[in-house]
């Protein structure tokens, strides 16, 4: 990671009590959000933990979170995410009154509209920009080909 990038997030991140048991249960419970994220991070996560920086952006948002909004929000999200797991997510969604969860049946972070997802994804983001409109109930967007098929447009 770049210096940028590594200042960035410890400037995101809460103050953290660097005793070496807090340190222990931060990893404790970032495994258990998610073991794909907490293992591929941990060499971050410990330099974030452990950077002697005090600093602090100027606008800070630390809460509350949630609120009722006038426009329903569509969130997002992959099936496998290391970085935002879909259990959080869907914690994410609830605090939002009349959002919807779109998940993409695919690994990573960050949704895309590729030719392996079909329409679902673009049609109901169009949708959702055009009308304003979400589905009902969270909707999972299948593979239409399998990840890294040759023949897949």
């Amino acid at each position: 990671m770049d210096d940028v990038h590594m200042l960035i997030r410890c400037a995101d991140c809460p103050i953290f009590n660097l005793s070496l048991s807090s340190i222990k249960e931060f990893f404790y419970l970032d495994y258990q959000v998610s073991p794909i994220h907490a293992l591929g991070h941990v060499q971050e996560d410990l330099q974030r933990l452990t950077l002697p920086l005090s600093l602090a952006p100027l606008h800070n948002h630390t809460g509350p979170f949630g609120s009722n909004t006038s426009t329903s929000i569509l969130l997002l999200n992959n099936e496998l995410d290391p970085v935002c797991p879909l259990q959080n997510a869907e914690r994410l969604r609830v605090l939002f009154p009349g959002s919807r969860l779109l998940i993409q049946e695919t690994a990573g972070h960050g949704v895309v509209t590729d030719p392996s997802t079909g329409e679902c994804i673009f049609k109901l983001v169009s949708e959702y920009m055009n009308k304003g409109t979400v589905p009902e109930k969270p909707v999972m967007c299948r593979l239409v080909c399998e990840v890294f098929a040759k023949n897949c447009s």
